[in-house]
């Protein structure tokens, strides 16, 4: 059943708001609902008597006010979303920023790997050209050629063996190198992501600060429009804010709500068209307008 909002029809209790508006809105004094008080005095001293006229321009001032407000809570929501979403933007970059200093590790870690087998290549070596000297220093002991033969032999192994640790040296001499080439590179590209996380965190807090300012301005807007709507009618606006993912006023457009995108009896809709009442949607209960009056 389709209804429409008159000054005494809503009792709603719960007017807060969901989401980034909860943290930023708050309801002016004079519009807030405490318990055994009514906004604006006792609500039986409202019910005057008036003209139908007189109570379609009331109402079609409220429906305005309302179009507006729903217009600035639309932004501000935007604005909330887009500050929630500014540490996304910043994640590439700051990813970036982790895989480079990463990457130098693991080369540091290489390097200093290369750095230790170097040492005990090194090491080794000391050890082989140490027993070939004594081994050669033995050489005018032996007496036999048999005995001879023999040294010469182990001293042959052994020299072997000492090229083939020059071999491993060498190369582990290439590696690290290129590891220093490496590391260069790496410093650089650490750098370079350092600056550009830098600069791009700097613009981010930027356009978080131009957000906010903003915000401060349809927050101001805000507070202006709703001094003029009735506390009951706000409250039902809330209620369809908190219960409507923020939007609570929707225009109509060739009898179909665009809240909810169903259709709208035709009866319903040329009433709406005349914008003199609050009407609301028989399916998602949005407030509903011509957009002829926006």
């Amino acid at each position: 059943m389709c209804i429409y909002l008159t000054r005494h029809s809503l009792r709603i209790t719960d007017y807060g708001l969901l989401g980034p508006i909860a943290q930023l809105v708050e309801l002016p004094a004079h519009n807030r609902l405490v318990p055994g008080s009514s906004p604006g005095g006792p609500i039986k001293s409202r019910r005057v008597r008036k003209s139908r006229s007189q109570q379609e321009i009331k109402l079609n001032e409220q429906l305005k006010l309302l179009i507006k407000l729903q217009e600035i809570d639309s932004s501000i929501l935007s604005i909330a979303n887009k500050i929630e979403s500014l540490p996304e933007k910043l994640k590439k970059t700051k990813t970036a920023l982790k895989e480079a200093k990463t990457s130098i590790e693991k080369i540091k870690t290489k390097y200093d790997e290369l750095n230790k087998q170097k040492k005990s290549k090194e090491y080794e070596l000391e050890e082989m050209e140490a027993k070939i000297k004594k081994l050669k220093e033995r050489t005018k002991e032996i007496k036999t050629n048999k005995e001879y033969e023999a040294h010469l032999k182990e001293i042959e192994a052994i020299e072997k063996n000492k090229y083939q640790i020059e071999d491993e040296l060498l190369a582990i001499m290439e590696s690290l190198d290129a590891s220093v080439k490496e590391l260069k590179k790496e410093e650089s590209n650490v750098k370079a992501a350092e600056e550009n996380f830098a600069k791009e965190e700097k613009m981010l807090e930027e356009e978080k600060k131009s957000l906010h300012s903003d915000m401060e301005v349809f927050k101001a807007k805000r507070r202006d429009i709703i001094g003029g709507i009735e506390s009951e009618v706000y409250e039902k606006y809330m209620d369809l804010i908190q219960t409507k993912g923020g939007l609570a006023v929707v225009p109509t457009k060739d009898e179909v709500c665009l809240g909810c995108h169903t259709n709208i009896p035709p009866q319903l809709y040329n009433d709406i068209k005349n914008n003199l009442d609050i009407f609301t949607c028989c399916y998602c209960r949005r407030m509903l307008y011509c957009e002829t009056l926006n």
